[in-house]
C-alpha cells in the first residue's frame, strides 16, 4: 500500500501500516509507484482533483480503479472555494473516453455521499457495517482535532492547510432549554453562519 503525506506525517503513515510512504513535497508519487510496481496499482483514491486526478490515473495498472471523492483543488488557502481556482482545476481535470478506459482495462468511480438520497438504504447499510466494525474494535478512527460547531470555518481552514492527521470533528452542544425543533434550528443556523465566514 502506498500513501502520500507531507514530511511531518511520514511516521504516522508507517504506524498505520503504509508499506510505501511518499513525501509528496520531495518525491513524485507517480514515479515512486511506477518504479516500485511497474505493472501499476490496483486502486488509487483521489480527493484533490485537477492535475492530481490525471496523475492518480497514471498509477493504475490493468483492471485498476480510480475512486474520486473530492475536489479540494478548487479551494484556496483559506479553505473557501474560489471561482477562478475551481475553473482552473476543472480545466486541468482530464476527461476519459469510455474507449480509452476499455483499452486500458481501467475504471473511474466517483463518490459524493451528499448525492445519495435516492440510495439511502445502501448508504445506511454501509454505515451500519462501519459502526459494527467500530463497536467490535476492528476499526479505530483517529481524531486529529475537535472544534466547536461555531468555529466550523476555522476547522475547514485547518483541514485545507493540511495541518491535521486523522479526522477533524465539529462538536455540537445541545442546550436543554431548547426543544428538539429549536435545537435543529439553532444547529442549522450555526452551520450557515460558520459557512459564511
Amino acid at each position: 500500500m502506498f500513501g502520500t503525506a507531507s514530511t511531518a506525517k511520514q511516521e504516522f503513515l508507517r504506524q498505520i501500516g503504509v508499506d510505501y510512504p511518499i513525501d509528496y513535497t520531495r518525491e513524485d508519487f507517480v514515479d515512486v509507484v511506477r518504479r516500485t510496481v511497474p505493472e501499476g496499482n490496483e486502486m488509487a483514491i483521489d480527493p484533490i482533483g485537477g492535475k492530481s486526478f490525471r496523475r492518480s490515473y497514471r498509477c493504475l495498472g490493468p483492471m485498476g480503479r480510480l475512486a474520486i471523492y473530492g475536489f479540494s483543488a478548487a479551494a484556496g488557502p483559506d479553505g473557501k472555494r474560489r471561482l477562478w481556482r475551481a475553473a482552473k482545476a476543472y480545466v486541468a481535470t482530464r476527461r476519459y473516453h469510455p474507449l480509452k478506459l476499455m483499452g486500458d482495462n481501467t475504471a473511474i468511480i466517483g463518490v459524493h455521499l451528499g448525492h445519495l438520497e435516492a440510495r439511502s438504504a445502501i448508504l445506511a447499510k454501509a454505515l451500519d457495517e462501519l459502526f459494527q466494525l467500530y463497536t467490535a474494535g476492528k476499526i479505530k478512527p483517529v481524531i486529529g482535532k475537535t472544534f466547536p460547531l461555531e468555529e466550523a470555518a476555522a476547522a475547514h481552514r485547518y483541514i485545507h492547510n493540511a495541518q491535521h492527521i486523522g479526522k477533524v470533528v465539529l462538536r455540537v452542544v445541545r442546550h436543554d432549554s431548547l426543544q428538539p425543533n429549536g435545537a435543529a434550528t439553532a444547529i442549522k443556523s450555526h452551520s450557515c453562519e460558520a459557512a459564511k465566514r
